[in-house]
C-alpha cells in the first residue's frame, strides 16, 4: 500500500475511528495489531517472502529470549553477528553477492526475497539485544515484540523508535483520546506530508529527471539540475513520509521521534547528520560509535583522539553505505565518513589554536556561520549525487563541473553572459534562501504556535491542505499514474 495514496488515507482514517471507539486498552491493542497486519499483507509478495518474514521474526525473538535467560557478552555478539549475516544475505549487497557460498537453489538472484522494512527490523533487534544485555530494556513478550517490529508507523522507513518508548504508549491505550485541537494538528501534519511527497517532491523529481538521463550528453544545465534538485527531491520525499507517519501515529496516541530538523542549515557534516534521519544517526551514535569508542579509549587511552576520528569515519560510512547495495552507496558512505572525521579534526585544531573564548566568538560570527552552511550544503549535495545509486551519472555530472571549472577563465573572457550565468543565478538564490531561512523558519514556528491555540484557524489550514491533497489524487487518477513511491521504503 502506497503511503501517499487515497487508499492509505481511507485505511488510516477507518482504523483511527474504530480504534478511538474501542472501550479500553486490550481491544485497542487488538485493533492496532490487526491494522499492522492489514498494512503488511499487500507488501509481502509471495509465500517465500512470508516464510522468511516468519523466520526472521522467530529467530530474532528467540535470540532475545536466550539473552534474557543467559545475558552473556559472547551470546549477544553471536546473535548480533547472525542478524547481520541474515541481513547481508537477504539484501544481496553486490559487493558480497559473489562470495556467499550457498547452494544454487538458495541463490536469491534466482529466487528473490522481498522483506519490506528488513533494515529497520534489524536495527530494532540489535537495539533491544544490547539494551537487554545492559539491563535497560523494559519487559517484553512475543505479543509486544511482534507489534513493535511490525508497527505500520515505523516498519517501512522508520523513524527508529526505541522499544521502551513504544511500550509506554502501547500500555497507555486505555487513556482518553486526544482533544480536537491536538487531533487537528496531527491531521494537518499528515496532510502536509502528503503534499510534500505528492506535489512538492514530485515537482523536484521532475526537474531532477529532466537532467538525469545516463546516455545523454551532459550540459551544464543538466549537471546543475541534478546537483541541486535531487537532494531537494530526496528531502521532500523522505521528510514528507515522516510527516505522514508522525501524524498517523499521533492519531493513534503514539508520539514518534522526530526525524528532521532543518538539515540544510547545518554548518558541518556532523551537524547535518544530527538533523537528517535523526533516529538513524542517534542509533549509530549509541550502538556503534559510543560503544566502540568506549572500548578503544579504555584500552588505548593515549590515542583516544585519533580513535575518535577513525570511529567517526566508520560510523558515518556505515550510515551511508547501509542505504543501498551498490558501489555508489559505498562512495556515499566514504564521503560522509571523511566529512565527519575532517569536521572533528578541524574542530580540535581550532580549539587548540583559538582557545575557548575566541572559539565561541568564531562560532557565533554570522559570516563564518553562513560560509560554513554554504560549504556544507554543497558537500552534502556532492555526497547525494552518489545516493541516487547511479554512479555513472554522478561521475558524468562531476566531470562536467570539472571541465567547466577548467574552461571558466576562457568562458568569462569570451562569453561573460553565457555559461556561468546559470551557476551564478543558482548560487545567488541559494545564498539568499539560506540567509533568510532562519528568520522565516522562526516566524513560521511562532505563527504555528499562535494559530495552534485557535481551532478555527486549524480547521482553515486543514481545509486548504485537503483541497491540495484532493487535487493531487484527482491528477493521479486522471493521468492513470501510480502514487509517488517513498524512496526510503527500498532500504
Amino acid at each position: 500500500m502506497a503511503v501517499c495514496s487515497l487508499g492509505f488515507l481511507f485505511f488510516c482514517g477507518a482504523a483511527v475511528i474504530v480504534f478511538q471507539l474501542a472501550p479500553g486498552r486490550r481491544p485497542r491493542q487488538l485493533i492496532l495489531a490487526c491494522t499492522n497486519a492489514l498494512f503488511l499483507a499487500p507488501l509481502v509478495p509471495d509465500l517465500r517472502s512470508c516464510e522468511w518474514f516468519a523466520l526472521t521474526l522467530a529467530g530474532t525473538f528467540g535470540a532475545l529470549v536466550l539473552v534474557r535467560a543467559r545475558p552473556r557478552g559472547t551470546i549477544v555478539a553471536g546473535a548480533v553477528t547472525l542478524g547481520l549475516v541474515l541481513y547481508l544475505y537477504l539484501k544481496r549487497f553486490t559487493l558480497f553477492a559473489d562470495f556467499v557460498p550457498v547452494p544454487e537453489d538458495w541463490d536469491l538472484r534466482l529466487h528473490p526475497v522481498e522483506l519490506v522494512g528488513l533494515s529497520y527490523m534489524i536495527f530494532k533487534f540489535i537495539h533491544m539485544l544490547v539494551d537487554l544485555w545492559q539491563g535497560q530494556l523494559a519487559p517484553f513478550n512475543l505479543w509486544t515484540y511482534l507489534n513493535y517490529q511490525l508497527s505500520f508507523f515505523t516498519l517501512t522507513a522508520g523513524p527508529i523508535q526505541r522499544y521502551n518508548d513504544f511500550l509506554r504508549y502501547w500500555e497507555e491505550m486505555d487513556l482518553q483520546p486526544a482533544g480536537p485541537r491536538e487531533s487537528l494538528q496531527f491531521c494537518i501534519r499528515l496532510a502536509a506530508g502528503m503534499i510534500k511527497v505528492g506535489v512538492l517532491g514530485a515537482a523536484a523529481e521532475a526537474v531532477y529527471r529532466k537532467g538525469g538521463h545516463v546516455h545523454q550528453e551532459v550540459s551544464l544545465g543538466d549537471a546543475l539540475r541534478c546537483f541541486y534538485a535531487y537532494p531537494v527531491y530526496l528531502y521532500l520525499n523522505f521528510s514528507g513520509y515522516t510527516d505522514i507517519v508522525l501524524g498517523a501515529g499521533g492519531l493513534f496516541g503514539f508520539r514518534l521521534p522526530e526525524n528532521f530538523n532543518r538539515p540544510w542549515l547545518a554548518r558541518n557534516v556532523l551537524d547535518f547528520w544530527d538533523r537528517w534521519h535523526i533516529s538513524l544517526t542517534h542509533w549509530i551514535r549509541d550502538y556503534v560509535f559510543m560503544s566502540s569508542y568506549k572500548v578503544a579509549a579504555t584500552r588505548f587511552p593515549g590515542g583516544a583522539r585519533y580513535w575518535s576520528y577513525a570511529l567517526l569515519f566508520f560510523a558515518l560510512f556505515l550510515a551511508g553505505a547501509w542505504h543501498g547495495t551498490t558501489d555508489g552507496f559505498v562512495i556515499f558512505g566514504i564521503l560522509n565518513g571523511l566529512g565527519a572525521a575532517a569536521t572533528r579534526a578541524y574542530g580540535d585544531v581550532l580549539r587548540a589554536t583559538l582557545g575557548r573564548q575566541r572559539m565561541n566568538a568564531y562560532l557565533k560570527n554570522p559570516t563564518v556561520r553562513l560560509m560554513a552552511i554554504v560549504v556544507t550544503l554543497h558537500y552534502v549535495c556532492l555526497c547525494q549525487l552518489f545516493f541516487s545509486s547511479n554512479r555513472y551519472w554522478a561521475t558524468k555530472v562531476l566531470s562536467r563541473f570539472g571541465s567547466e571549472l577548467v574552461r571558466l577563465p576562457v568562458t568569462l573572457a569570451h562569453y561573460p553572459l553565457q555559461g556561468p550565468v546559470a551557476a551564478i543565478v543558482v548560487a545567488g538564490a541559494l545564498l539568499v534562501l539560506l540567509l533568510k531561512s532562519d528568520g522565516i523558519g522562526s516566524l513560521l514556528d511562532r505563527l504555528g504556535r499562535r494559530l495552534g491555540q485557535r481551532t478555527g484557524w486549524l480547521l482553515a489550514i486543514l481545509a486548504v491542505e485537503c483541497v491540495f491533497v484532493a487535487g493531487m489524487f484527482f491528477v493521479d487518477w486522471a493521468l492513470q499514474q501510480a502514487p509517488p513511491p517513498v524512496l526510503y521504503m527500498a532500504f
